[in-house]
């Protein structure tokens, strides 16, 4: 779903030991899974995701971090060539049709 959504799994970018990528525990304490993530849409600006291990959030949940550095320069330059928009070509379609029929297709 995040790839459809051209997001990036913030988690899967950066290599941790198995005790250091679990966010929540089981209620008998047997099983541990990887169910919070950090989504973006810029890779760039994401620099490293860890869990934090001794905050005790009274949770079955432990909290996930995100270290994001966001280069504002770049973002400026980015927003601005996204902002020009695309133009549009209008083409002749008669002249097209000439062309087509002009070609030698065999």
């Amino acid at each position: 779903m995040a790839e459809a959504r051209q997001l990036y799994i913030g988690n899967s970018l950066f290599r941790k030991r198995e005790r250091k990528r679990w966010t929540w525990i089981s209620p008998n304490s047997k099983h541990r899974s990887e169910t919070d993530y950090i989504l973006v849409d810029k890779r760039r600006i994401l620099h490293d995701v860890s869990v934090v291990t001794p905050f005790n959030t009274g949770s079955d949940h432990r909290l996930v971090r995100a270290r994001v550095v966001i280069d504002e320069k770049r973002e400026k330059m980015a927003l601005y060539l996204a902002s020009k928009g695309k133009r549009v070509r209008v083409y002749n379609e008669a002249k097209l049709q000439e062309a087509i029929m002009q070609e030698d297709w065999c």
